[in-house]
C-alpha cells in the first residue's frame, strides 16, 4: 500500500469520545511519520487535540451543514486517506464519496460488552493500515505543548505549589445526570480524604458545576475550587498534575487518562468496560449489572434527585478504599 501523504480524521464528538479516540492519531502518525494529519471535529476541541496532542498537525472546524458542503470541504483537502470515527450517516457518506480510500468504525449497540472498550473500536477502524499497535496507548497528550498564553499565572502557581493535588470531578453535567455520585456521598468522601489521606482536594468542573462547586468549597474551605473557572487546556494543565482523579463517567476523566493520570471511576448507567478511563479499568468501581436503564440519559426508577438509583448503590467506604491503594 503506498503511505498516505495527507489523513483526515472524521470525528465531531464529545469531550471523553475524542479523549479515546486520540490513540488513531498516535498510531497513524507512527505508522506513517511523513503524513500530515488532519483533526476534522467541534472547535471547542482545538485546544486539546490541536495544541496538545503531538500526532496532530492541523484541525479543520466541524459545523453543522449540508453534506454537499462538508464534502466540498474534504475533497478540497485533497487527502488520500479518510477516517471516520464518528460512525454516523454522515460520516459513511463522506468516507464513499470523499476520498480514494476510507475507513469506518462500525456503528455498536450501546451495552453491547461484545464490542469492548471505545478505545479499541476507534482502533479497529485503522486496523487493515496499522495492523500493529503500541503496547501503550496513553498519554496521548503533553501539556507542555500548551500555549502560555492559554496558562493563568494562579493556575500554574497552583500546581507548582501542591505536590499532593487530588482531583475531585463531582458532577456529571445536565445532559445526562442519572450518571453523578449524589453530593452528599462526596462531601463523606471529602471528609475521609482530608481526615486520613495526604491529598490536598481540588474541585473539576465545567460551566454546569459552577453551584456543586460552590456548595463543596463552602462546607471545605481548605479545598481548592475550580469549578467553571478552568478553560480545557487549564483542565488538561491541573489534571496532569494531580496524584489521582475521582469522577463518574465525565470527559474530565478521559482527559486525565490522555494525559496520563490515574483515576478512580464510578460506573452504573454506563460501563466501565467500555467506557471507562482506559490504563485504569482495574480501579474503576462497576454496578451497571444493577442498571435497569443503561445508556438511557436518565433513570426510570428515580424521579426525585438526580442520580441513578445504580449510582448510589456505590459507598463512599469502596471509592476510599480504592483511592488508597
Amino acid at each position: 500500500m503506498r503511505s498516505p501523504q495527507h489523513i483526515v480524521i472524521f470525528h465531531p464528538a464529545a469531550i471523553g469520545d475524542s479523549m479515546m479516540a486520540t490513540p488513531v492519531a498516535m498510531v497513524l502518525k507512527n505508522s506513517f511519520p511523513d503524513a500530515k494529519i488532519t483533526y476534522w471535529s467541534h472547535s471547542s476541541l482545538r485546544p486539546l487535540v490541536l495544541d496538545m496532542c503531538p500526532y496532530i498537525d492541523s484541525f479543520m472546524d466541524f459545523k453543522k451543514e449540508n453534506v454537499f458542503r462538508l464534502l466540498a470541504q474534504l475533497k478540497a483537502t485533497k487527502c488520500d486517506l479518510f477516517i471516520d470515527l464518528s460512525a454516523s450517516l454522515r460520516g459513511g457518506f463522506l468516507s464513499a464519496l470523499g476520498a480514494n480510500r476510507a475507513f469506518c468504525m462500525t456503528k455498536q449497540k450501546m451495552g453491547d460488552i461484545a464490542f469492548g472498550h471505545m478505545v479499541d473500536n476507534f482502533l479497529d477502524a485503522i486496523r487493515p493500515v496499522c495492523p500493529q499497535l503500541p503496547e501503550k496507548l496513553f498519554p496521548t497528550l503533553d501539556v507542555d505543548r500548551i500555549k502560555e498564553s492559554d496558562l493563568s499565572p494562579d493556575v500554574v502557581q497552583l500546581v507548582q505549589n501542591n505536590s499532593n493535588l487530588i482531583a475531585i470531578v463531582p458532577g456529571v453535567g445536565k445532559l445526562r445526570p442519572n450518571r453523578a455520585w449524589p453530593e452528599t456521598n462526596w462531601i463523606e468522601l471529602i471528609q475521609n480524604i482530608l481526615a486520613s489521606v495526604e491529598y490536598k482536594p481540588v474541585f473539576i468542573g465545567g460551566p454546569e458545576e459552577v453551584e456543586l462547586g460552590l456548595n463543596l468549597a463552602s462546607k471545605f474551605p481548605t479545598c481548592i475550587n475550580l469549578c467553571g473557572k478552568l478553560s480545557l487546556a487549564q483542565t488538561a494543565y491541573v489534571l496532569k498534575y494531580c496524584n489521582l482523579v475521582v469522577s463518574a463517567d465525565t470527559g474530565p476523566a478521559h482527559i486525565a487518562t490522555a494525559v496520563g493520570t490515574p483515576v478512580v471511576g464510578m460506573y452504573g448507567p454506563t460501563q466501565s468496560s467500555r467506557y471507562g478511563p482506559y490504563d485504569c479499568r482495574v480501579n474503576a468501581i462497576d454496578v451497571s449489572t444493577q442498571c435497569k436503564c443503561l445508556y438511557e440519559k436518565a433513570c426510570k426508577l428515580n424521579s426525585g434527585e438526580a442520580s441513578g438509583e445504580c449510582m448510589k448503590s456505590i459507598t463512599t467506604q469502596l471509592v476510599f478504599d480504592k483511592l488508597k491503594n
